[in-house]
């Protein structure tokens, strides 16, 4: 649901695993709740007399809205790394950083020594360089591919941009 809009990648660390087991128990708390659950009748009779067909739907509203739970409490963890609203949010080593997309020049991936292994780095156009996420984190590489098509359209509005004023240059001339 919130795929287009909002990218997180989830630590792999306590905050992380904590996280995760809320919303399992989240989840399990309410499947045993829905077919406990008395049904208005309006609701079995819109279902053509069939309350599984109500409960069916009562669970995958549940699992949609505990999928947008998780990741609305993923993004709000420390170390999280999120993509939202034009910006790529992330931890760098003390503090959290956000920076737009439209300053990242490249995005690839590094070595780095374990526990981390493989990880996502950004390239800003002044030089800067930074580690978003592991890659072995959850969500990592949907996050990645999303913020590769951001800096690319970004790339390209930015080349757009100079061709026009480099032909308001030369036209006016």
């Amino acid at each position: 649901m919130f795929g287009r809009v909002l990218r997180v990648a989830r630590p792999d660390d306590w905050t992380g695993v904590l996280a995760r087991l809320a919303v399992v128990v989240a989840f399990v708390l309410l499947a045993i709740l829905v077919p406990l659950v008395r049904l208005p009748t309006a609701w079995v009779a819109l279902a053509g007399g069939y309350p599984l067909v109500v409960r069916l739907v009562l669970l995958a509203m549940v699992t949609g809205v505990l999928w947008v739970a998780r990741t609305l409490l993923v993004a709000r963890l420390p170390r999280a790394a999120v993509l939202f609203a034009g910006k790529i949010r992330f931890h760098d080593g003390t503090r959290r950083c956000a920076v737009p997309i439209d300053q990242i020049a490249a995005l690839h991936v590094e070595q780095r020594p374990p526990p981390y292994h493989e990880v996502f780095v950004i390239e800003q156009r002044d030089g800067a360089e930074h580690d978003i996420c592991p890659t072995h984190w959850f969500g990592a590489p949907a996050l990645h591919r999303a913020l590769e098509r951001r800096v690319a359209a970004a790339s390209r509005r930015r080349a757009r941009a100079a061709d026009r004023r480099r032909g308001r240059a030369t036209g006016s001339a």
